[in-house]
């Protein structure tokens, strides 16, 4: 995944690329994201999952005319590929006289207000598994709590940035989040009332004051 600086100059880049090629206007738009995930089930390790990807996209105008295409290549010469294919495409889009790109008087001048929206430290797998762990020991400690089907914590981040013939920026961000999936006494009961077609004269828990007969 690239910086926001990278990602910024790869999209202006291949903007000037599609310019220079005979569009007569462009935008591109970079999307990088990593993800890290833990999962638990009843205080053992489930599975460990990390992810990462980036595609660029871009759509060219030729008058009124335009294409969109993309890519997950990011050498030089598959965006070169990509600005060819795309300016083929719209040359043979029908016209549009309402497509086309934001008026450069609209755009955003200067730098991007600072939104404080990424955490720079990438947590480890350990550091989820306990936090996978805490999550779903407070849910087994609730009363009434039975079971858990398991809990997980994440951590991913993004890159996000456009371009376009008048305008460039890109700005980051992650997040971390928890999720767990506690079974009670009575989830439990309606679990066994859907997967069973036969009438019983007690709960189906066993229990004989329970609410789910």
């Amino acid at each position: 995944m690239l910086q926001p600086d990278q990602a910024r100059h790869i999209a202006e880049n291949l903007v000037g690329r599609g310019i220079a090629s005979g569009a007569t206007a462009a935008d591109a738009v970079y999307v990088g994201e990593r993800s890290l995930s833990v999962q638990v089930r009843l205080g053992e390790l489930e599975g460990v999952n990390r992810s990462e990807g980036e595609e660029i996209g871009l759509r060219l105008f030729v008058g009124t005319q335009s294409a969109t295409a993309a890519s997950s290549d990011l050498s030089h010469e598959a965006l070169g590929a990509l600005v060819d294919r795309c300016l083929a495409m719209a040359r043979e889009a029908p016209e549009d006289p309402y497509a086309g790109l934001a008026p450069a008087e609209l755009l955003h001048r200067g730098d991007l207000p600072s939104l404080d929206a990424e955490d720079p430290v990438e947590p480890d797998p350990a550091d989820l598994r306990a936090r996978a762990l805490e999550a779903e020991g407070a849910a087994l400690a609730v009363p009434g709590v039975t079971n858990s089907s398991g809990a997980s914590a994440s951590a991913s981040a993004n890159i996000i940035a456009l371009a376009t013939s008048s305008f460039a920026a890109a700005v980051s961000g992650s997040r971390r989040f928890s999720k767990l999936s506690p079974v009670t006494a009575f989830s439990a009961c309606n679990l066994l009332r859907s997967s069973s077609s036969r009438t019983r004269p007690t709960s189906l828990c066993g229990k004989s004051f329970c609410s789910c007969t």
